[in-house]
This record gives structure tokens, C-alpha cells and sequence, in this order.
């Protein structure tokens, strides 16, 4: 008898059915926002601008959208940041790849922007509104800034601010591994070292796209003429 009642009770036991944790945002029930300025982007413990800042998200960072509401007529989103983090954060912070003209919003802001937060910015826009008329010219942004990067990198490594343990390697060993490089790398934004005046140069990845892509766009015709000064240099450099 004792052996009867277990063995209905393991075979009810296993016939429950069982559910797995759903994943965050399974359903698509909340809206994607981007973080596209760093300037409006604390995220606060209720919808009002003396409320407890929680935490300043980063630009670029993606995040849900669960409610939208008003306070003294600023615009506040309830998001979620991760499943344990949420908050409130001001409207003006936020793009929606999903609302009609926020493209146009994003590429002024990229035009404000500068360093790596415009190359954030200009990536964003080039992924989320792939169909967009500002793509040549985010692209372009981002080729312009990353020149501009290089020049300053190549400033900040000729004060010696980077530390070349063995003296018997090639400094551009040390200047290709050089820590400042690294957040450029993440976003695929890279540089080759001139040999001959030991300095950072872009290596034209925006302005192969453009010429990929765009190739009858107004920046085309611009990309172009950068592009063959960055293979000239990198010709020159090997």
C-alpha cells in the first residue's frame, strides 16, 4: 500500500507542469528608449527634480519604457534600467527608435556633441534609423571626430603618459596597447600609428561605409577625399 501512495505521488509530482523565469521584456510589452544626453539623464526615485537622484545613465544606453507621466509641466518616463533597477528620468533624455522624427532630433544633438559622446550618438542614429537621410552625414560625424581623437591622443602619448616597461620592444607596440585607446575600440572605432611621426591616424572605417552605403550621398563625395588621405598614410606608414 505505502509503495502504491508514492508511486501516485511521483507521478503527480512530475506531471505538474513547470515554467521557466520568462525573459526580460519577452513580450515586447514595454518600448526601447535610448539615452541620447547625459545631461538629462539621472535617474530619479520619483517624477520631480528634487526627488533623490538614483544614478546618471550613460549615453547610448538602452532601457524600457513603462510609463510616461507630468509633473509642473516636465515630462517624466517610469523605466527600467535592468530587472532590479528602476526609476524615473526626464523625457528629454530619451529617443524612441519607434516615434516619427526623432532622427531628426538625434542628429542635432550629434552636431552639439563632441569626442566620444558624438560618436556614440552618430552610431546610434546609424543603427536604430538605418532608413534615415542623416546616416551619411552621422557617419561622417563619426569619421570627423575619430580624426580629431587621434590628433589628441597623439598629443597626450608624445608627454611620455604611457609607461614602456621593455625598451628593447618598438614604442608602436606600446602606442597600439595604449589604455587610452580601449574605449575606442568597443564602439570598433580604430587607429594605426604613423612611423614616421610616431602619431595616431583614423583608419577610415566611417568613410568606407558611406562610400558602401551612400555612395550617390552628399558626404560620399567628402568621405572619398578623406579616405584617400588615410590610405596614403597608412601606404606610407607601412
Amino acid at each position: 500500500m505505502f509503495k502504491l501512495l508514492t508511486l501516485i505521488f511521483l507521478l503527480c509530482f512530475v506531471s505538474l507542469p513547470t515554467y521557466a523565469a520568462a525573459p526580460w521584456n519577452q513580450e515586447g510589452q514595454f518600448q526601447t528608449a535610448i539615452v541620447v544626453d547625459t545631461g538629462l539623464s539621472v535617474l530619479r526615485k520619483s517624477p520631480d527634480i528634487t526627488s533623490t537622484a538614483l544614478r546618471r545613465l550613460r549615453i547610448g544606453r538602452k532601457i524600457f519604457i513603462i510609463s510616461t507621466t507630468k509633473n509642473q509641466g516636465l515630462k517624466y518616463y517610469f523605466v527600467a534600467v535592468t530587472r532590479r533597477t528602476r526609476g524615473y528620468i526626464d523625457a528629454s533624455a530619451l529617443i524612441n527608435p519607434s516615434w516619427q522624427g526623432e532622427d531628426v532630433r538625434l542628429m542635432r544633438l550629434i552636431e552639439n556633441a563632441e569626442g566620444v559622446d558624438k560618436i556614440i550618438l552618430s552610431q546610434t542614429l546609424v543603427k536604430y534609423f538605418p532608413k534615415s537621410r542623416f546616416c551619411p552625414d552621422a557617419l561622417l560625424a563619426e569619421g570627423e571626430t575619430a580624426e580629431q581623437i587621434a590628433k589628441e591622443l597623439s598629443k597626450r602619448t608624445s608627454r611620455a603618459s604611457f609607461h614602456q616597461l621593455d625598451p628593447e620592444l618598438e614604442p608602436e607596440k606600446y602606442l597600439l596597447n595604449y589604455s587610452g585607446l580601449d574605449k575606442y575600440s568597443r564602439l570598433g572605432v580604430n587607429f594605426f600609428i604613423d612611423s614616421i611621426e610616431k602619431s595616431y591616424r583614423y583608419n577610415g572605417t566611417a568613410y568606407k561605409k558611406i562610400l558602401s552605403r551612400y555612395p550617390k550621398s552628399q558626404a560620399a563625395l567628402l568621405a572619398k577625399e578623406k579616405l584617400e588621405i588615410v590610405l596614403v598614410n597608412n601606404k606610407i606608414s607601412n
